[in-house]
This record gives structure tokens, sequence and C-alpha cells, in this order.
């Protein structure tokens, strides 16, 4: 949770706040002109990069929601596995369905999981 208050959620206001003053200036510039068009693309750029913002806000949203307590006993690869979603690595996936199908049952996470009823039986 800290990731999302201390970072995710500010960066989310002050980028709001800039596509709101975006938005100000492209309706006070019209519709024509070289500058109405600027804005719009910045207006659209900005629309474009919130919403990957609350993308990546929800997906870590969903893996703070666990509340699983990471284990260097388990590796990296487990470790990682809950955060699949906010990773480019194929093997995280790969291991978070081994996870949720069971496998790993000695580990901390795969036990964390169990224990929330989140395993596949």
């Amino acid at each position: 949770f800290k990731a999302l208050v201390n970072y995710v959620e500010p960066k989310i206001r002050l980028e709001t706040s800039r596509l709101e003053s975006l938005q100000t200036q492209k309706e006070g510039a019209g519709e024509s002109g070289k500058e109405a068009k600027r804005l719009a693309k910045d207006v659209e750029r900005q629309e474009d990069f919130l919403s990957e913002l609350r993308d990546f806000e929800d997906k870590l949203r969903r893996a703070a929601k666990l509340h699983l307590e990471p284990d260097l006993n388990d590796g990296v690869v487990l470790n990682i596995a809950p955060l699949h979603e906010l990773v480019p690595w194929k093997e995280a996936k790969k291991y978070w369905d081994e996870l949720m199908e069971g496998q790993y049952e000695w580990s901390s996470i795969g036990k964390q999981l169990r224990e929330k009823g989140l395993v596949k039986t």
C-alpha cells in the first residue's frame, strides 16, 4: 500500500491537475489555429498517460490487497509472482498460475495464498 499512497495516488492527482490545466488552455485557444491543434494533442497525450497510470494503479492495488509478506527463502521468482501483471517477465505469470494451482505448497507465499483460500483445490 505504501507505493500506492506515497507515489501512485499523488502522481495521479498531479497529472489530473495538469490535464485540467491543459483543457482550460485548450478552451481558451478556440477551435482553430496552430496553438489549438497543439493543445488538443497535448490533452490527448495527457489523457492517454492518465489512463496508463490508472491501469497501473489498478494492477498494483490488486497485488496489494493480497497482503502477502515476501520471504527471501522462497526465491525471487515466487516473490515476484504476485506482481506478474506489473513486470515484463513471463516466468512471473507462469509461477503465479502454478501457485494458484497449489504447487509450491512448501513456500511461504504458497502457504499465505492457501490460508486466504485463493488456491484451487
